[in-house]
């Protein structure tokens, strides 16, 4: 590149010249950049600073808004990446594009690296929880963001700690802990929702059937967050699949989320303090159960223990955790209990772990499990322990995960991975493990257990979206509905279902201006003739005249939907060995 196109180039602030002259194509960006439009606003002030830390911290002051294409930063991400025969097909069940600042990678992007990497369809799992750093002004102005735990562009590997306890084998003690605290903390983000329905509509159905979006901006604490939840499938019909990953009791998170009033599976002083304090958790009971009369499977995130394990080593969790997914409310909602049974990175695995999940799926037909997260993946194979013990944990998992494999989905938990190298990473760390599974239970922890547990759900929901929700829309608003009772929505979703035919699935994923305005002018009518028949027909008849107006509205509205195959793509032959 020429010294004299440089010199033209706002974009790059002088110790950042040797690298694009080092990297052909940075200089095919920067030759690109030169030509920009000359009124073309930046996302920024420019800031003439040469101190900068790091050169991602000076492209992200002096960063303008000029597109790169989706398949130019997907080859960027595969520099130095494992090749894709090296990898065996897989599900990811656990997956975050964006970090704790909704930074990271676009939809159209993930579609082209999950070809990249092996992977065949994947769950879209927006981070709900923004970090704000409480560094005051100060800090602020002079650029010590940066500095605060999980950094602004991206998490990277500082999790939520300060820089200076952020190593791995650190101990979590009350002093970090209030360290980290006073660092930063946790809000709530209820639009990374309607960001992912954004994205997801954007894309071409092909690219929309290899993801499974999932809703995760919904605080557990409210009592309105069963409303919300329909709310959101209301506002964007034909995009979401599940929900999660959403947070119960996580070693900092819970402290990081401090008087937010978050659900807890025990009394914390904050909530009730007149009575001593209170769990607050019958929201996300009720939260639970909508999910589940919507027929869609949620992702929790429950340590099974406390990060100060208690000295007579029961998991302080585990038996509310218990009660809570065996609750009445809840039992009928497929739960995914993520990182093998509530394990991470402060929290590590018990002599009587195992026994523990065995009971669990053994008492919760509801319950299945995820093996997600690189920090989970190194206490499933012993890389930290003595190579005797670190033996004995492989075959321990290798027997469990061979009896329980239709119950158990590989997951990544990668969260805005800058390189398919480390989204890749904690596949290639379950090398040996599922090396020693068989070709059955293999396929089934890496492929079928999502392909049954979530992409089969995709049916479910659609068909709760189209002839369950239009009944519910005037409710979600009504100032009188104080509460929804989601035992009766289950009792006329089931009395509906049974009327129709056997053979009527709704897939649509995708709607146009066109297909909108028709299915309005649907559910108005729906909703009129609806309230008509249960006002003025006998309890014998209603059902009857239901069925018989759905049908001609479904006669009707038949043609102009565009379908979406539910059909998975066929597998072909692979010839490498461990997998």
């Amino acid at each position: 590149m020429r010294e004299p196109l440089m010199q033209h180039l706002p974009l790059f602030i002088p110790n950042t010249l040797q690298r694009v002259r080092e990297d052909t194509e940075l200089q095919k960006l920067a030759a690109k950049m030169a030509h920009h439009a000359p009124g073309s606003p930046p996302l920024g002030e420019h800031v003439e600073r040469t101190d900068f830390p790091s050169v991602s911290e000076a492209s992200f002051y002096t960063c303008y808004s000029h597109e790169v294409s989706p398949a130019t930063r997907a080859r960027h991400a595969d520099r130095n990446s494992y090749d894709r025969d090296d990898l065996p097909r897989h599900n990811d069940a656990h997956m975050h594009p964006w970090s704790y600042i909704q930074k990271g990678i676009g939809l159209k992007e993930l579609v082209l690296r999950m070809k990249m990497i092996n992977c065949m369809t994947s769950v879209v799992m927006p981070i709900p929880t923004s970090i704000i750093p409480l560094q005051g002004d100060k800090a602020y102005k002079h650029y010590e963001l940066m500095k605060i735990p999980g950094g602004l562009h991206h998490c990277g590997p500082r999790y939520y700690l300060p820089a200076e306890f952020n190593h791995r084998g650190v101990t979590l003690t009350p002093e970090i802990l209030a360290c980290a605290v006073s660092a930063a903390t946790l809000s709530l983000d209820t639009e990374v929702d309607d960001h992912t329905a954004d994205e997801f509509k954007q894309l071409e159905p092909d690219e929309q059937n290899v993801l499974d979006p999932m809703i995760t901006g919904l605080h557990l604490g409210s009592t309105r967050a069963d409303f919300a939840l329909f709310k959101k499938l209301a506002r964007n019909p034909g995009v979401f699949t599940g929900g999660g990953e959403l947070t119960f009791n996580k070693e900092l998170v819970e402290h990081m989320f401090e008087r937010d009033g978050q659900a807890s599976l025990h009394p914390v002083p904050y909530i009730a303090r007149h009575n001593g304090g209170d769990t607050n958790i019958e929201p996300a009971k009720q939260l639970m159960a909508a999910f589940g009369v919507a027929g869609m499977p949620v992702c929790l995130h429950c340590d099974i223990d406390d990060w100060i394990p208690d000295k007579d080593g029961n998991p302080k969790n585990l038996a509310a955790f218990s009660a809570f997914i065996g609750d009445t409310k809840v039992r009928d909602t497929k739960i995914i209990w993520a990182h093998a049974g509530g394990l991470g990175r402060f929290v590590k695995q018990s002599k009587g772990h195992l026994n523990a999940l065995e009971d669990m799926l053994a008492l919760h037909p509801n319950l299945v499990l995820d093996i997600a997260w690189s920090e989970v993946a190194r206490q499933l194979t012993g890389v930290d322990l003595p190579i005797n013990e670190a033996r004995l944990r492989v075959s321990q998992w290798t027997e469990f995960l061979e009896k329980h494999s239709s119950r158990i989905m590989f997951g990544s938990d990668s969260l805005a991975p800058k390189s398919n190298q480390h989204w890749s990473q904690t596949l290639i760390a379950y090398k040996d493990l599922l090396r020693g599974l068989s070709a059955e239970a293999r396929l089934n922890v890496l492929e079928k257990s999502y392909e049954t547990h979530i992409k089969g759900a995709r049916d479910a929901v659609r068909k709760f979206e189209n002839h369950v929700l239009p009944f519910m829309r005037d409710k979600l608003c009504d100032f009188s509905t104080l509460r929804l009772d989601i035992p009766a929505i289950r009792i006329f979703r089931d009395a509906l279902y049974s009327r129709m035919k056997s053979t009527e699935v709704c897939t649509t994923r995708t709607f146009d201006h066109h297909e909108i305005s028709q299915a309005n002018e649907r559910l108005e009518l729906r909703q009129m003739l609806g309230k008509k028949i249960l006002e003025n027909a006998s309890k014998g008849r209603r059902i009857e005249e239901l069925e018989a107006l759905l049908e001609a509205q479904r006669g009707g509205a038949s043609g102009s939907q565009r379908g979406r195959s539910s059909v998975s793509t066929p597998k072909k032959p692979n010839s490498k060995p461990w997998y």
